[in-house]
């Protein structure tokens, strides 16, 4: 691949800078053969964008021009060169991200191409950790939304490790999602002032809520149980959180996400709507995870609300007609559940899928993300699948006779007396999954 060179001279001119620019096409328009070829292109137009920012700084203008042009070639090659798409993608991502970055009317545009680009990337990359990482950083939706991609780039199969000090998270309008994300935000930095405080208030207003009917759950349920369980796993004494080395104060963090957790799960599964069922599928993953990993297992024995649970599941075997008890993965629709997606590529969901699960048109398409009345009695048929499962382990659940019990060797949590409520209300307004990748703008309670 040929190089740019570039002389690093005082009185380097702009019309030695528009040749170099120039010749940028000519390394776009060469034989594409390998993914170090994509980082060797990148590294070109970086030199190229920190020459014009160190020699010109006030040349915005011809700045922006450039960024579109080598955007538009980099179209060109994604649609060329299909078997490298993932470099496209990220190359598409950081240029989209610099032309957002300079001042201009097309700004929130860029932003979200963006966004859209490393979305883009996640999807073709799953278990790549680094990707939600970038989305956190740059997305401009809601800080309850940065939270949960900060969550997934540190708990996907391949985990990008940071500290969440190094995303900006944007303050949520909504003075619950507020307090959730700070108590996180505390617990991933060991910055623990007046945390129980805080946790006081966002149960009670998580209360008041939900005793609203026009709140729909599925979305802010789903987010809410991906970041307990994250919190939860990063504070387990063998996980190691960036400038958190203290082991006091981790099992601290660890028995305070604990209690945020089993609070928040007490209130939620005594809900009378149907549109908690994402919060409750999410925790049955996890439970299901932890038979087989020790510090994921602790905390569900000791720790987790197993009387609520018991209560809930017990209700809901008298809502779902067909068998559950099988070992086959209830295929449902089959086509995945919206958060099948946004759940694939976490450590603690791999196995849980079957094979191909995620091959289909739907992929492409934010279609995905459409909820479905059809979806209520997938969550439920899943939810009782997954219960058996670890009932036919034995360790925690039971099943005899139509019946969930607990193993009486689980620990039952203390004041295990919430009222359970058969469903009476069905999600309105209908929820929208795309405020994951559009934003979202909330009045306050």
């Amino acid at each position: 691949m040929a190089s740019i060179s570039t002389p690093y001279q005082n009185d380097l001119s702009w019309a030695s800078i528009l040749n170099t620019m120039g010749r940028i096409e000519d390394i776009f328009r060469q034989q594409v053969d390998s993914e170090t070829y994509i980082a060797g292109l990148y590294d070109q137009i970086y030199e190229i964008l920190t020459m014009l920012h160190q020699l010109l700084p006030g040349s915005t203008e011809q700045t922006f021009g450039f960024i579109v042009r080598c955007y538009v070639l980099t179209v060109e090659l994604y649609e060329r060169k299909p078997a490298f798409k993932t470099g496209w993608l990220r190359v598409m991502a950081i240029l989209a991200k610099y032309a957002g970055q300079i001042p201009s009317a097309s700004r929130s545009v860029w932003l979200n191409i963006a966004t859209q680009r490393y979305a883009d990337c996640a999807r073709e990359n799953p278990m790549d950790g680094k990707f939600y990482y970038y989305q956190a950083k740059i997305t401009r939706e809601s800080g309850l939304n940065q939270l949960f991609f900060f969550c997934k780039s540190i708990e996907a199969e391949y985990p990008h490790i940071a500290s969440i000090s190094d995303v900006v998270v944007r303050r949520p309008t909504l003075r619950l999602h507020r307090i959730f994300v700070t108590l996180h935000h505390a617990l991933f930095t060991q910055k623990l002032y007046a945390v129980e405080k805080l946790l006081k208030e966002l149960i009670i207003l998580l209360d008041l809520r939900m005793q609203n009917e026009r709140v729909n759950w599925t979305v802010d349920g789903f987010l809410f149980a991906v970041c307990n369980i994250t919190a939860i796993r990063q504070n387990q004494p063998a996980i190691v959180i960036p400038g958190l080395i203290n082991a006091a104060t981790q099992a601290f963090t660890l028995e305070l996400s604990t209690n945020m957790s089993g609070r928040i799960f007490k209130l939620m599964i005594a809900s009378d709507d149907t549109s908690i069922l994402p919060y409750v599928h999410v925790w049955l993953v996890f439970l299901q995870f932890g038979l087989d990993h020790i510090q994921a297992g602790l905390f569900v024995k000791n720790g987790f609300s197993w009387g609520a649970l018991i209560r809930f599941l017990n209700m809901l075997r008298t809502k779902v007609s067909i068998s559950f008890e099988t070992s086959r993965f209830p295929m449902g629709n089959v086509h995945p559940l919206p958060e099948d997606w946004l759940l694939n590529g976490l450590q603690w969901t791999m196995g849980y899928f079957p094979d191909g699960w995620f091959q289909s048109e739907a992929a492409q398409s934010d279609a995905k993300f459409i909820e479905r009345p059809s979806h209520v009695f997938s969550r439920m048929e899943r939810i009782l699948w997954l219960a058996y499962k670890i009932a036919e382990d034995g360790k925690w659940l039971t099943y005899d006779e139509d019946k969930f019990t607990l193993n009486e060797s689980v620990v039952l949590a203390p004041a295990e007396i919430m009222p359970l409520r058969s469903f009476k209300r069905h999600g309105a307004p209908h929820a929208d999954w795309s405020l994951l990748l559009e934003g979202e703008d909330y009045e306050d309670l």
